[in-house]
C-alpha cells in the first residue's frame, strides 16, 4: 500500500517538475504511517482498555522527546523508498486520483483517530 502511494506520488511530482520528488514523496508516506500507526495504537488500546500516553499542552518537553524518534523514522522510510526509486518507471498519474488516495489513506483514518479519542487529542 506504501510502495504504491510512493509510486503514484513521486510519478506525479517527477512528471510536474518538482524540485525533490522522492524527499516529498517519502515524506507523505512518513505522514500516512504515523497516522497509521496512531490508529492502530488508538484501536489496541480501546480492545485492550490501556491507556495511551498522552501530550500535555503546559509545556513542550514530553513532545521534543518524540523528535528524535520522528527524525530516525523519516530517515529510514527515505533511506527505503530512495533505493525502490532507481529501478522505479514514471507512470502517469492525475491530481484527481491522487487525492482520492489521500483522502483513503489518510483523511479517514485521521477522523478515525478524532473519534476514537474523544475529539480531544491533546489534554
Amino acid at each position: 500500500m506504501y510502495v504504491f502511494l510512493y509510486k503514484k506520488n513521486y510519478s506525479y511530482l517527477k512528471k510536474n517538475k518538482n524540485f525533490d520528488p522522492i524527499f516529498n514523496s517519502s515524506c507523505l508516506i512518513f505522514i500516512i504511517q504515523g497516522v497509521h500507526f496512531f490508529l492502530l495504537m488508538l484501536i489496541l488500546s480501546k480492545l485492550f482498555l490501556f491507556e495511551i500516553f498522552k501530550f500535555s499542552s503546559d509545556n513542550s518537553i514530553n513532545k521534543l522527546c518524540f523528535y528524535p524518534i520522528g527524525l530516525l523514522w523519516l530517515y529510514l522510510v527515505f533511506r527505503y523508498f530512495k533505493n525502490k526509486t532507481t529501478n522505479m518507471k514514471v507512470e502517469t498519474t492525475s491530481k484527481k486520483e491522487l487525492i482520492w488516495y489521500l483522502i483513503i489513506l489518510l483523511f479517514i483514518p485521521l477522523y478515525f483517530i478524532i473519534i476514537l479519542s474523544g475529539g480531544q487529542i491533546w489534554k
